[in-house]
């Protein structure tokens, strides 16, 4: 089970007694796995390279599955998709940090009440100046992940900082590649992935990390983004090694326009390599 660090968890509800009454995080698998449809009965399965999608603060596993429902239908015709709720469950009524939310074209399914609890991977300290909860972020995921498994991550905003962290973490051996989209530089992550490397006993961990800044990374950014600046993704791409950035006309979103997209599909191609069937 999932152990939280106490000291990080009591500092923030010491400061802020409401965070207790909504701060949940879970231990349980809270995965959205979405393979092809379109596979004809009786026809031997192809095993598809898998990619991890992880939302952003104020989403979840539905809601952004949703909301690029445009990339998604595309990559899953190449990709197993695994989407992961995040652990700590925010309030439904938020009014200024929830753009993350409204990003991205309308829901094209219904979500039940519980799909439309959003949910964030960390937070912000109860004066604004740095983040916590980030390392049981990692864990986190970790812990709920077939690391072995994972060939790809692919993050939208928060999610795609943990993505770049989580890769430079060395937690995942057969990563090859990450994706994100208006994702902000969070200086409390990198330095979490390098103490996860070491403190996990590895006995090369210096190199582990330096492994995860070679995974090839593709950055994307909104020109008109008014919740992530461009300068702080841009940060991202140069700290995270190994980085693509990208520039879109659009705002906070994980694009969904053919060209975008399809960017999207020849970087995966292009570090991926296809899978033989089982």
């Amino acid at each position: 089970m999932l152990m939280l660090r106490s000291s990080a968890l009591l500092l923030a509800t010491l400061h802020n007694p409401h965070l207790a009454t909504f701060l949940t995080f879970r231990s349980t698998r809270l995965f959205m796995t979405l393979k092809n449809q379109n596979q004809k009965s009786g026809s031997t399965p192809k095993k598809k390279p898998r990619i991890l999608c992880l939302h952003g603060k104020f989403q979840n596993a539905a809601i952004f599955s949703n909301k690029i429902a445009g990339a998604r239908r595309k990559l899953q015709r190449e990709y197993e998709l695994q989407f992961l709720d995040g652990p700590i469950v925010l309030p439904q009524e938020q009014d200024g940090d929830n753009g993350e939310a409204a990003g991205n074209e309308s829901s094209t399914g219904e979500c039940t009440d519980d799909e439309n609890t959003p949910r964030s991977w960390w937070l912000r300290s109860p004066d604004e100046k740095s983040h916590i909860l980030v390392r049981e972020a990692l864990e986190y995921v970790i812990s709920q992940s077939d690391t072995h498994q994972i060939d790809a991550i692919l993050g939208f905003s928060q999610g795609g900082t943990l993505a770049t962290a989580l890769a430079l973490s060395g937690a995942f051996p057969n990563l090859r590649c990450v994706v994100t989209a208006g994702a902000p530089f969070v200086a409390e992550a990198f330095q979490e992935a390098a103490l996860l490397t070491k403190e996990c006993g590895q006995a090369h961990s210096d190199s582990l990390f330096d492994l995860g800044l070679r995974i090839p990374k593709f950055h994307m950014a909104g020109e008109t983004d008014a919740l992530v600046a461009v300068e702080s993704t841009r940060q991202l791409c140069e700290n995270g090694g190994n980085g693509t950035f990208v520039m879109h006309d659009q705002g906070h979103l994980f694009p969904t326009r053919s060209l975008r997209v399809q960017e999207v599909l020849d970087f995966l191609s292009k570090h991926i390599d296809r899978i033989s069937p089982s």
